[in-house]
């Protein structure tokens, strides 16, 4: 078919060429071979020839669009003609003498199925439809619920935190008032001392009497006071009445000699008889080798202070400062003046009875 529309074509085309083409188109042509010359009239000519070629290739183009088309519907038809002849030849195999039947009822098998498939299509997508609504319709409400309740939380947190922060400030406010009640109660108490002292004259305070545990006398620990109380010294009276070189034989420890016994002895008769005197001191004082009230109330104030700071730079020295700052001069003058205030009879009384 394509052969003979070709063909056809081609006779069209020579037709629609010799129709297109001018009447002195030969004598044109003749007259420009026999002269060689070009002549003013025959560019008319060839005006009229440019126009036909426009013509010519316009038909053409129309004529291989309807050659195209004709090949499309030539290839369709054939490929129908191949199925249904395929179609027949496969259902001549399967059965020669029902085949029309057959095909009749597979037919309609095939419309049934491709209709329940479609229903069963339409239906399916309902329901996916449905269900993809209800999941919808459900994670809306519950990100709704989960808002509601994170709203409720940091309302129930912000009400909670105010009112934690209402009672911290509460409990500032009644520190701080407690806090100024307590400044100006000491103030009362300080300025109610202070009139004393003006109206009466202080009257000495001793830290240590003869009556009180040996542990309570300076340099005595637990240790030292369960070693001393087998060979008899329970209080202060008793270690001031001991003989040192008896006791230390009946001790029988390394580090306690008669020196460390005496040194004992002379630390509690200074807190015994000197006033305002800390065990401290009067380590540091001995230390130093003021040994009695008498020897501190007349040494010079530059004296015992060198002797202080000297035995501070020692080690029983930094034992008895605990690796602490030596004494100022003003407290060691404090010291000098309370030996001159010294009661020496609550110790001297003490022994002879």
């Amino acid at each position: 078919q394509g052969q003979v529309s070709f063909q056809a074509y081609q006779h069209s085309d020579d037709d629609a060429q010799n129709r297109h083409r001018p009447a002195n188109y030969t004598a044109q042509t003749s007259s420009v071979a026999n002269n060689g010359k070009v002549e003013k009239s025959d560019f008319t000519g060839l005006y009229s020839r440019l126009d036909d070629i426009a013509g010519l290739l316009k038909v053409h183009s129309q004529r291989l669009e309807q050659l195209e088309q004709q090949v499309g519907r030539s290839q369709t038809q054939s490929r129908q003609t191949i199925a249904s002849s395929s179609a027949g030849s496969d259902s001549r195999t399967r059965s020669s003498s029902t085949g029309g039947s057959r095909c009749a009822t597979s037919n309609s098998a095939r419309s049934e199925s491709r209709s329940t498939t479609g229903t069963s299509d339409r239906s399916s997508k309902r329901t996916r439809q449905s269900t993809n609504w209800e999941r919808a319709k459900r994670s809306e409400r519950s990100e709704r619920d989960s808002r509601q309740s994170r709203s409720s939380k940091w309302t129930r947190r912000r009400k909670k935190s105010s009112r934690y922060l209402r009672d911290i400030a509460r409990q500032r406010r009644s520190a701080r008032r407690a806090q100024s009640r307590a400044r100006v109660r000491n103030e009362r108490t300080r300025n109610r001392a202070e009139m004393r002292e003006v109206e009466s004259p202080r009257s000495p305070r001793f830290y240590l009497s003869l009556s009180d545990d040996i542990v309570e006398a300076p340099s005595i620990g637990p240790k030292t006071a369960a070693r001393l109380t087998p060979v008899g010294v329970h209080t202060v009276r008793d270690l001031l009445e001991a003989d040192p070189q008896t006791s230390v034989e009946r001790i029988d420890t390394r580090h306690i000699t008669v020196e460390v016994f005496s040194d004992w002895q002379d630390q509690a008769r200074l807190v015994c008889t000197v006033p305002w005197l800390r065990a401290t001191h009067a380590q540091l004082l001995v230390g130093a080798g003021f040994r009695s009230a008498e020897q501190i109330a007349d040494a010079d104030l530059g004296a015992v202070l060198a002797g202080i700071l000297r035995f501070a730079t020692t080690s029983k020295g930094e034992r008895v400062l605990r690796s602490g700052d030596p004494p100022e001069e003003e407290k060691v003058a404090t010291w000098v003046e309370n030996a001159r205030q010294a009661d020496l009879s609550r110790a001297a009384q003490s022994l002879t009875d």
